[in-house]
């Protein structure tokens, strides 16, 4: 499964690209939201883990635009801001999950576990869904 990592901070992308990598993610890893959002038009990646804050554009705006995308996207949020406000923040600004900095790795790839059966889930036919 292809993912998006946007984050300014060149050793926080590198720590989650290696892995990403070691957990058998395709990873495309970019430094601004506008790149983000320029890669984003690749309509193979369906997870995306995005820094709040970013050059260009942040990573509220980059979920805003993930929004308005004709697939769906499972979007973790990631900032070191840790307040309830903050996670609340970024759920109603269309993040799918909220992690805060510095992230344990067990728990990332738990999310994005999660995400990876929603997304399965969303895929298969109506009639065949779990209610």
């Amino acid at each position: 499964m292809k993912v998006l990592i946007a984050d300014d901070s060149h050793s926080s992308r590198l720590l989650l690209e290696r892995a990403l990598q070691n957990w058998g993610y395709e990873v495309i890893a970019v430094a601004d939201g506008l790149q983000a959002v320029a890669r984003l038009a690749d309509p193979q990646i369906e997870l995306a883990i995005i820094d709040w804050m970013m050059p260009g554009l942040d990573g509220p705006s980059v979920c805003r635009h993930i929004q308005s995308l004709p697939r769906t996207v499972y979007t973790i949020l990631l900032s070191g801001r840790d307040s309830d406000e903050d996670q609340a923040e970024a759920l109603q600004l269309g993040a799918s999950d909220y992690m805060v900095k510095p992230f344990r790795a067990s728990l990332l790839r738990a999310r994005l576990q999660a995400g990876e059966r929603m997304l399965r889930l969303e895929r298969r036919p109506e009639g065949q869904r779990e209610s």
